[in-house]
């Protein structure tokens, strides 16, 4: 069994604009630690795997931009989606390009380039445990967090029976859920056997791409023209016949069997900037600060100093402050899901700081 990765680094991360940009998403921004949260990801895989076996999809413009950052991923290894069309049809097109190099029978890790772990040797583990379950043909696997609070940002997971006897454990998967509402989180986390969807999976190449043509059979001959455009080493002509979906939707959804790892080591999708306080050290007044930074009586906030000149908070409390030069965002703690409605705004009346 031939253990391969693809990390999927497109997406725009706009509830972090405006450290995360068009042309510079959160995934090359570095807000967990002071590397960006591409290498991150790869670090944690390539190890695992090997940097040959490591395969990096996205957009043109941003292929550009991982490549400095990935040097020893060899330059093949980087796939250009001909055109951003969700997560589903990037892994496919993924799948299909890592089985025309490493063979049918080759285990796809799909996992996005914009999350944080603390815990790598406890990833590695689980990992491990993953790839070795959907080793089996038919079989796709995926990681649950047990869930901290009961968020409305994330999708559950729903485990049923364990199976077999591995350390972390394995468990049948009996459902997905997209995002509840308050109250239906609150019972999930409850209930014990919800957790969250991490949003990364694992599959054989034959197994996902004939999940697909299964599943979706509207899109079975434009999966084979992609699959024969891969072959000859030509951009796929097809590509754009896919419906611009998530993977989620898709297959993960309406698939089975598939199983669930629990996954116990320290994620967080850093989805808002509220985020950096589960992930990054407070100092003595509960401040999250980056940058050059002045606090004066002001206790509970998120402070990033980005545009290369001090920041002076007074008197405050529970704010977001995020200063990249060109702009500053300032939003109340518990705001974050609504910097996209700004983005939005920010697109139709001034494009060039989108």
């Amino acid at each position: 069994m031939r253990r391969t990765a693809l990390l999927m680094a497109g997406g725009r991360g706009t509830r972090l604009w405006p450290v995360s940009r068009r042309e510079t998403p959160k995934q090359f921004a570095a807000l967990a630690s002071e590397k960006p949260m591409l290498v991150e990801t790869y670090e944690r895989i390539g190890d695992l795997v090997g940097p040959d076996n490591v395969f990096v999809i996205a957009e043109k413009g941003l292929i550009e931009l991982a490549k400095p950052l990935l040097q020893e991923v060899p330059g093949a290894n980087f796939i250009v989606e001909p055109s951003a069309r969700n997560s589903g049809p990037a892994a496919l097109l993924g799948t299909l390009v890592i089985g025309e190099r490493c063979g049918e029978d080759a285990v796809v890790a799909m996992l996005p380039a914009d999350h944080t772990i603390t815990d790598s040797e406890a990833f590695a583990s689980a990992a491990s445990t993953a790839y070795e379950a959907a080793g089996e043909p038919g079989t796709i696997a995926t990681f649950g967090i047990e869930p901290a609070r009961a968020d409305v940002n994330y999708g559950y997971i729903e485990a049923g029976e364990p199976v077999g006897d591995s350390d972390p454990p394995v468990y049948a998967v009996r459902s997905f859920t997209e995002k509840p509402d308050e109250q239906t989180a609150k019972l999930y986390v409850a209930a014990g056997n919800f957790y969250w969807n991490s949003g990364m999976f694992f599959w054989r190449v034959d197994t996902f791409v004939d999940a697909w043509k299964a599943m979706r059979p509207e899109e079975k001959e434009a999966v084979d023209g992609i699959e024969t455009d891969v072959g000859k080493g030509v951009p796929p002509a097809a590509y754009d016949k896919l419906d611009a979906t998530s993977v989620d939707y898709a297959i993960m959804e309406r698939y089975e069997p598939i199983v669930m790892v629990k996954g116990a080591f320290g994620w967080d999708d850093v989805g808002t900037f509220e985020s950096l306080e589960r992930i990054r050290v407070c100092d003595s007044d509960k401040n999250v600060v980056d940058g050059e930074v002045y606090s004066v009586g002001s206790s509970d906030n998120i402070i990033l100093a980005r545009g290369g000149r001090p920041v002076v908070v007074v008197g405050s409390e529970c704010l977001v402050v995020v200063d990249t030069g060109d702009v500053i965002l300032v939003y109340p703690k518990g705001e974050g899901a609504r910097v996209r409605d700004a983005v939005e705004l920010i697109e139709k009346e001034c494009p060039d700081l989108s």
